[in-house]
């Protein structure tokens, strides 16, 4: 069984795909994570502390769901008379 797919935002505003590859999307409740398990605060707590408040300030970074980076780009150079791989 195969389904059309309307993806206006790619180069192909149709696709072809088989029910296989189709996944239910579920989003998830983003929540910081204690990473240290509690104990008697020594000096190696202040790194773990450190490390907290790093992924608490750059939340947006670490998030669950992936999204497009605007800092990395790439250009793909194509070889002429080529044949696309499947």
């Amino acid at each position: 069984m195969y389904w059309v797919l309307v993806t206006p935002e790619r180069r192909k505003d149709k696709r072809l795909v088989h029910v296989n590859l189709l996944k239910e999307y579920h989003s998830r409740k983003s929540e910081i994570v204690n990473l240290v398990v509690p104990r008697k605060t020594t000096e190696n707590e202040k790194p773990r502390v450190g490390i907290q408040c790093l992924l608490q300030e750059f939340e947006v970074i670490f998030a669950d769901v992936p999204q497009p980076s605007p800092i990395v780009t790439h250009d793909v150079e194509l070889i002429e008379d080529a044949s696309p791989v499947k």
